[in-house]
């Protein structure tokens, strides 16, 4: 049984991978819409320190509704959960690219492959709980896909 838990595993793990490679070659992105925003104030908080959006050249390709004015500043009109979990990402991204402008297609599918990697490995765990490994694995799967 410790040898079928330890496949299972091995396929959960190589799934992740697939799913996350799957992801990054894909034509599909949604980065020009809201998560451009986001990803605007997650690059502002690495490399400023600060909420305030203006001084940065993507600004204008921003959708109006997501930006708000107030005391002169530009700030991001959503809640700021979602530019602070994205942090680790575009920190990691200026700093392998050497600061070069920020592709916000490429760190959006890093963020969704790394989501979407770590929801399978979170769910075959849970149904490692209840499930025979095999079992498991199979149910994380299709939970996941």
């Amino acid at each position: 049984m410790h040898r079928l838990h330890r496949y299972a595993a091995w396929f959960i793990a190589l799934e992740a991978i697939a799913l996350a490679y799957v992801i990054q070659i894909s034509p599909v992105s949604y980065a020009q819409f809201d998560a451009c925003a986001t990803l605007l104030v997650s690059q502002s908080l690495v490399e400023r320190q600060t909420f305030a959006l203006e001084g940065l050249p993507e600004l204008e390709a921003v959708p109006g509704y997501a930006i708000e004015e107030s005391g002169g500043h530009f700030y991001y009109a959503f809640p700021v959960g979602t530019p602070l979990l994205s942090m680790p990402f575009v920190a990691l991204e200026r700093w392998s690219t050497d600061y070069a402008p920020l592709d916000h297609t490429r760190v959006q599918k890093r963020i969704a492959g790394f989501l979407v990697g770590a929801l399978l490995v979170l769910m075959f765990a849970l149904a490692r709980v209840f499930l025979r490994p095999a079992e498991a694995a199979g149910m994380a799967s299709l939970a996941v896909l």
